[in-house]
C-alpha cells in the first residue's frame, strides 16, 4: 500500500516587465524563491523543485525573454545579460518580494 503525496497546485501566470511579458509558474507561500533556467531549458525543467519547495515558500520558475511563453525580441541587443537581469529584477518588484 502506498500513501499519496499532496501536490502543490501550480499557477501559470504573466507579468509585464522590462517591455517583455514574462511567463512565469508559480507555487506556495511564504518567502520568495526564484529559479531560473539555463539554455535551453523553460520553467517546466523545475516541475518537482515547484511541488517540493512550495509548502514553506512562494516558489517563482519564469521563462526567460526568448524562451517557451515568454515574449521573443526581434532584437538581438534585447537579449543581453543586463536587460535580463533588469526582467528578473522587476519580475521580483511586480512579485512584491521587495
Amino acid at each position: 500500500m502506498t500513501s499519496a503525496t499532496a501536490v502543490a497546485p501550480v499557477d501559470h501566470r504573466y507579468a509585464e516587465v522590462n517591455g517583455v511579458r514574462l511567463h512565469y509558474a508559480s507555487a506556495g507561500s511564504g518567502p520568495l524563491i526564484v529559479l531560473l533556467h539555463g539554455f535551453p531549458q523553460c520553467w517546466y525543467q523545475y516541475r518537482h523543485q515547484l511541488a517540493d519547495l512550495a509548502d514553506a515558500h512562494t516558489v517563482v520558475a519564469p521563462d526567460l525573454r526568448g524562451y517557451n511563453l515568454s515574449s521573443k525580441p526581434g532584437d538581438v541587443y534585447a537579449y543581453l545579460t543586463c536587460q535580463m537581469v533588469e526582467d528578473i529584477r522587476q519580475l521580483i518588484l511586480a512579485l512584491g518580494a521587495v
